[in-house]
């Protein structure tokens, strides 16, 4: 299972992509984004996968 370092490697790589390499990393992780509004606002964030299986794909893509 990819530890701390991993994810903090893929946020590093994150912030230093372009706008167009985010939005593309972004439509592959998130399925759908929710926002309700009550006394302030509902965010609901549907993930298409988990960050373990992010990180296991991409070690997986990169061997």
């Amino acid at each position: 299972m990819p530890g701390k370092a991993s994810i903090l490697s893929w946020a590093n790589r994150f912030d230093d992509a372009s706008y167009e390499a985010k939005h593309l990393v972004i439509a592959q992780l998130v399925d759908r984004i929710e926002i309700r509004k009550n006394d302030g606002y509902d965010i609901t964030i549907h993930w298409r996968m988990t960050a373990e299986q992010f990180l296991e794909r991409k070690t997986e893509e990169s061997a």
